[in-house]
């Protein structure tokens, strides 16, 4: 799913940093773009729509700012992912966050299945054990509230997110094209809505293990 070898493209290990609740942080998403981050308990973190190339001089009023989504990483994210503590004072009352409804897989359905992306073109890339199965909208608690149709209930799972954990270069990618689109982006979501934009192409190759980490980072921001 993502770059997990623990050490950078030049083969140096990434420096690590103790992250705590209502740090604010700078994560890199393709090189040079950050997103501005604060930590929640466990690790999870909400990111706003705050993006920027210069991190270290970036300043906002984050009880103002504008949500983006909700995302606990993996705990290697933190070893791979290039990450800068930055002094802006915290938004209050953020725990909220963690507990919204969000959108799971029914597991009377759950599967793994290869999908194909790009399908009959020159991009055609195979991505395997994906999980698949029905939509039901759950709470933070993973109490089902409503089992979802495709067909039915489109603007529901359109509305909402699923909640899934980052992986490097994963999630990274994955908040590269959120800011290419002003809004949340959730590539295998809208692959199981047969929606694959030639943006999502990198992110596919990510996930299927097509590109390597120098690879990726030396691609243009956009």
């Amino acid at each position: 799913m993502g770059f997990d070898t623990g050490k950078d493209c030049a083969g140096e290990a990434v420096e690590k940093i103790i992250i705590r609740e209502n740090n604010v942080l700078a994560v890199e998403t393709r090189s040079g773009l950050f997103v501005i981050a604060q930590a929640l308990k466990h690790h999870t973190l909400v990111f706003f729509k705050l993006f920027t190339t210069t991190p270290l001089s970036f300043n906002a009023d984050l009880n103002h700012a504008e949500y983006l989504c909700c995302v606990t990483p993996v705990k290697s994210f933190f070893k791979r992912a290039k990450i800068l503590k930055l002094k802006i004072p915290p938004a209050s009352d953020m725990e909220h966050y963690s507990r919204q409804n969000h959108l799971a897989l029914d597991l009377t359905d759950y599967r793994l299945e290869t999908f194909i992306a790009y399908a009959g073109t020159k991009d055609e890339i195979m991505i395997p054990h994906i999980p698949v199965g029905g939509f039901r909208l759950v709470d933070w608690k993973l109490q089902t509230l409503q089992h979802l149709s495709k067909e039915k209930d489109i603007d529901i799972i359109n509305e909402y997110q699923f909640d899934t954990m980052g992986v490097y270069g994963e999630l990274c990618e994955r908040l590269y094209l959120s800011y290419r689109y002003g809004r949340y982006v959730e590539p295998l979501k809208d692959l199981r809505l047969g929606n694959v934009p030639k943006e999502y192409k990198v992110y596919f190759q990510i996930v299927a293990g097509q590109i390597s980490e120098e690879e990726w980072k030396k691609l243009p921001l956009k």
